[in-house]
C-alpha cells in the first residue's frame, strides 16, 4: 500500500476530512501542504 501521502488542498476543511479518512484506513505517515509546490 501507501508508504506517504502529501496532502496538498488550500482548504482546510477538506484537509481535515482527508487526514480522518487516511486514519481510518491505517495510514498515519502523511504531511500537509498548502500548495502543491511547497513539498517539492
Amino acid at each position: 500500500m501507501f508508504k506517504k501521502v502529501i496532502i496538498a488542498e488550500d482548504l482546510e476543511d477538506i484537509n481535515l476530512g482527508i487526514e480522518q479518512t487516511l486514519k481510518s484506513l491505517d495510514i498515519i505517515n502523511f504531511q500537509h501542504a498548502k500548495y502543491c509546490d511547497d513539498p517539492f
